[in-house]
């Protein structure tokens, strides 16, 4: 499925004990026919010996997204994989459904993928920082601080009804 065949899925969170969401994608991948999930990464500028090095790292530690017909008998097989926890439900005990505007935002950052690339940006006069290119040019507004160092942008994000926020790498490049 690519990207915009995901935005038209209904999603659900499936809580899972973090630095395990890929086990947990792939025995639901394995066991629960029909399910589709989606674990969004990101991608993170990390200095080793004062270079640079890419690497990959879940966007939500701790969850993983899942479209498909959940019935209690589904959600019984997810829970037989040892690293998952629960389907997040809401406060009549329903299994919750992730909004849509929450889904489109993070498909929005992943380009229908299921990485956020490291976007491209400068500084202007004022020092403030300008997207030019990669997912996060049409969000440079969500930008709350920014980490010139380890050249990393906070984003404020809403997700499962409450505002978090999310570090994102960006690469320096000349002024255009």
């Amino acid at each position: 499925m690519d990207g915009a065949d995901l935005s038209r899925l209904t999603w659900h969170a499936l809580r899972v004990f973090a630095g395990r969401e890929e086990y947990a994608r792939d025995y639901i991948r394995k066991n629960a026919a029909g399910i589709v999930t989606f674990l969004p990464k990101r991608m993170l500028l990390n200095r080793k010996k004062g270079v640079f090095v890419t690497s990959e790292k879940v966007l939500f530690s701790g969850y993983l997204f899942l479209s498909g017909e959940i019935t209690p008998e589904t959600c019984n097989d997810i829970k037989k994989c040892r690293f998952v926890m629960d389907v997040l439900r809401t406060a009549g005990n329903d299994i919750a459904v992730v909004k849509k505007r929450e889904m489109d935002f993070i498909f929005a950052l992943t380009r229908g993928g299921e990485a956020v690339e490291i976007s491209d940006a400068y500084f202007d006069e004022d020092d403030k920082i300008r997207i030019v290119a990669g997912p996060l040019k049409e969000l440079e507004l969500h930008i709350k601080k920014v980490d010139r160092r380890r050249q990393r942008v906070i984003v404020e994000m809403e997700i499962f009804s409450e505002m978090r926020e999310i570090s994102l790498s960006y690469d320096s490049v000349e002024k255009i």
